[in-house]
């Protein structure tokens, strides 16, 4: 919420889908880059929706205790190529 308010966008909140192929289509055919807070448990399987180029090095599972990683899709000409960042922005932060 405050980062959104900082730059002035608005959150469209909605209940994490069973079938992820509607919100993957949305997200496919808007112009806009998106910024997606999701649940752990589910954020491999939705990503995994994403037709990955690199589908293979996703975990099958996000690590319980880590929130200082940002899974991040880049489009590439033949769909997403998966990338894990660290935010590294508090003490603490994991390096790896």
């Amino acid at each position: 919420l405050p980062t959104a308010e900082r730059l002035g966008l608005k959150i469209e909140a909605i209940e994490v889908p069973e079938d992820y192929a509607p919100l993957v289509e949305d997200l496919r055919n808007s112009p806009n880059p998106a910024l997606i807070v999701w649940h752990h448990g589910t954020m491999p399987s939705f990503i995994q929706s994403f037709p990955l180029i690199n589908g293979a090095q996703v975990p099958k599972a996000w690590p319980e205790d880590r929130f200082d990683l940002i899974w991040a899709l880049v489009p590439t000409g033949d769909g997403y190529e998966w990338h894990a960042l660290n935010q590294d922005l508090l003490q603490g932060d994991s390096a790896d």
